[in-house]
């Protein structure tokens, strides 16, 4: 399980989370729709996701928390 601070570490705001859903960093502010969660999260795999698209946010933290403990 992966944690809120490791979302952040990637620019992904987790306080504005909602059923594994929330506003992706990239593309949100450009959105019409700017309260529309457009970025899917996975708090046990580490993965996320935007699915608007021409967006390509999109990666794991597991990766880069290993990246960080180095």
């Amino acid at each position: 399980m992966f944690t809120r601070e490791d979302f952040e570490k990637v620019g992904i705001d987790t306080s504005k989370v909602r059923n594994g859903k929330g506003i992706c960093p990239k593309c949100g502010s450009d959105r019409k729709n700017k309260r529309d969660p457009s970025l899917y999260i996975n708090f046990n795999d580490g993965v996320y996701k935007c699915f608007n698209h021409p967006c390509e946010f999109k990666g794991s933290v597991a990766y880069k928390k290993q990246e960080y403990q180095k």
